[in-house]
């Protein structure tokens, strides 16, 4: 049983301790180092994929190593996810180490094929970036889709380094179980946000997957295989995967804990809990909530609110038993339970559901010991619950223990909002003591772009830099139609603890704005007094200054940014340019050193002229430079 308490993962959350090389990955490059691993374990392998956001990176990073012989992988780009999965069931069923990406409705498309490679025990991986559908939506909300009927394993990342390791042990499970792993991980949030992940060495991960045994050779026994059984066979196939169902708990909890033996992290394998053992108010979440979950906690207790967190890895097999026996035994102080969904569903949140029929069915084990009460909170499709939103979903929790016993109560769905319009209670931090680093001394940057004008890697690049020195830097981006010209925002965070939270609504140190009309009065409100506001145009400061009603309290730049890179470049990149122009304003955060050696590595590859087109722009921002107390 998983032991209460702060978690294993890490004493500070954030970054996980153990072994492995630090690296700058968002979530989607951690999954594919994962797969690089393990195909060279096997010798070679088989990944199938068609391109669908936000998924898609980790096939180009896979095809890039396929193409220059650092994974010894068959890659197939099918004409359709249904092609796709297709494929790798007949790689699998070929004999061969088998893995798979998509998302969304990409992953609907496949649907047909996925619950047959479930049902008929194949040990194919795949990686789901968790993306809402109808209407289309880049951000999270697919974990759930698989759960109707038990084909497949799945397990949840909280972050990226759970990306990385869940991935890893996804193919000792699928190939011990014999049954399709799916790992999810949130779109954006975590697929495309960069933060330092501790990857292993390469013949520390390849002896941990080992080679691949194929449950049926078909060089050894021939064998046909169709989609169509009889009625009589049906059932009694069933009836053997019900057998096998039940045997995936134990398989997850050994390969877990022979991962953490080479690893050094040894996280609970089926969930993670953190300041439960004499939580008085409960959270239950999935994904990568439970980040910003974690922060909101550590801000509660220093308020002496009794709030702990319970973090889901294992979602299929559901943890019932497991996670009523936590509840009971370990936290019986534990008043109300609040269930965070990450979806926007009129019906009751999937996760809600499966805990209150756990709670239902083993928790008359403890009678005459009454169940805590229920909230179900839902989020979805892009939102990220700030703290002000937390703070009002707890005070309905508090406001519920406080009511009489014998009312009888209706507890309505709660919907979370990202703009706080949802279940909001202000939260002033300003007289808060002993609130982690992470959020008093963050420093936040936030870059408004438009897609092609390099904002997004503007962003990544920063962060990139800082995470090679001694803070802690990430990176999360948001999209709209992901069209050329579409709005584009990336926000960085600069902290010198890990960081944890994905909710950032505090001051912004500096906002650049790659075009004027991307600058709001949202935006300029979030500056802190003496902060930043960066503006790439022709514009002089005053001008910007009284178009957009910028008060004394925040220092204007402006620069042509525009211009100086058509000049060198011949193309409209001007991300190079504004971060030269923040190592300038911030030499504390970057140097125009380290900008340079970035840049170089960044365009490696690239043909001369280009290289030495952009490291020329970092040197002529400066002097092109208008604004105030520019020494």
């Amino acid at each position: 049983m998983p032991a209460a308490g702060p978690t294993r993962f890490s004493p500070r959350p954030g970054l996980a301790l153990g072994t492995g090389q630090i690296m700058t990955l968002v979530g989607n490059h951690a999954v594919a180092h994962a797969v690089r691993q393990a195909m060279i374990a096997a010798g070679g392998g088989f990944t199938g994929a068609y391109p669908i956001t936000p998924a898609t990176e980790i096939l180009h990073l896979i095809r890039y190593w396929e193409a220059n012989g650092r994974m010894p992988s068959l890659g197939y780009n099918a004409p359709s996810e249904h092609d796709a999965m297709s494929a790798c069931i007949g790689a699998s069923f070929g004999g061969v180490r088998t893995f798979i990406a998509t998302a969304s409705v990409g992953f609907m498309h496949m649907m047909e094929m996925v619950e047959w490679a479930g049902q008929n025990r194949l040990p194919i991986v795949m990686a789901l970036s968790n993306r809402a559908n109808a209407p289309l939506n880049i951000w999270h909300e697919d974990v759930d889709r698989a759960r109707a009927r038990d084909f497949a394993v799945e397990l949840v990342a909280e972050n990226h380094q759970q990306a990385y390791d869940l991935s890893l042990q996804a193919f000792r499970i699928a190939e011990r179980a014999q049954w399709l792993t799916i790992v999810n991980q949130a779109g954006f949030f975590t697929s495309h946000s960069s933060a330092q992940v501790r990857v292993i060495p390469d013949d520390a991960a390849t002896g941990f997957v080992g080679e691949f045994q194929p449950l049926l050779d078909p060089f050894k026994k021939s064998i046909s295989k169709g989609g169509l059984t009889s009625p009589a066979a049906y059932p009694l196939q069933r009836a053997q995967n019900f057998a096998g169902w039940a045997a995936i708990p134990r398989t997850i909890q050994e390969t877990h804990d022979e991962f953490g033996k080479i690893s050094g992290r040894a996280p609970g394998a089926f969930f993670n809990t953190y300041h439960a053992e004499d939580a008085e108010y409960l959270f239950v979440n999935y994904g990568f909530l439970s980040g910003t979950l974690r922060t909101f906690i550590d801000i509660m207790r220093g308020q002496g609110i009794k709030v702990g967190l319970i973090s889901g890895t294992m979602y299929r097999p559901f943890p019932g038993r497991e996670l009523v026996n936590a509840i009971y035994q370990q936290m019986p102080q534990v008043k109300v339970v609040g269930v965070f969904d990450g979806t926007l569903d009129p019906v009751d949140g999937p996760i809600y559901t499966d805990l209150s029929a756990a709670l239902n069915r083993f928790g008359r084990e403890y009678f005459p010991q009454l169940p805590p009460k229920m909230f179900d909170f839902r989020f979805g499709g892009g939102q990220n619950p700030y703290f002000s939103v937390l703070n009002g979903a707890l005070y309905r929790m508090i406001e519920e223990a406080n009511r009489p016993e014998n009312r009888a109560v209706e507890r309505p769905i709660q919907q979370l909002d990202r703009n706080g319009e949802g279940p909001a209670v202000e939260l002033d931090l300003t007289d808060v003591e002993g609130l982690p680093p992470s959020v008093t001394d963050a420093v936040i940057l936030e870059f408004l772009g438009r897609g092609g004008l390099g904002a997004v890697s503007a962003a990544a690049n920063l962060v990139e830099i800082v995470n090679g020195g001694d803070r802690f830097a990430q990176g999360i981006p948001q999209f709209g139609s992901e069209k050329t010209g579409s709005p584009t925002f990336g926000t960085a965070v600069i902290s010198k603890e890990p960081i944890t939270s994905y909710s950032h609504e505090g001051k912004r140190q500096a906002v650049i704005a790659f075009r004027p009309d991307l600058v709001e009065a949202r935006h300029i409100n979030r500056i802190k007094d003496g902060g930043v506001l960066l503006v790439n145009t022709s514009l002089s400061p005053a001008e910007i200054r009284r178009q957009h009603q910028v008060p004394d309290s925040v220092r204007v730049f402006t620069i042509d940014a525009t211009a100086l890179s058509l000049k060198a470049l011949g193309k409209d990149f001007p991300n190079n340019v504004l971060l030269a122009v923040l190592a300038h304003l911030y030499p504390e955060l970057i140097s125009l050193e380290q900008l340079r050696a970035r840049i170089t590595e960044d365009l490696r590859g690239k043909e001369n002229k280009i290289i030495q087109g952009n490291l020329r722009l970092i040197e002529e921002a400066v002097s092109s430079l208008q604004g105030e107390n520019l020494a």
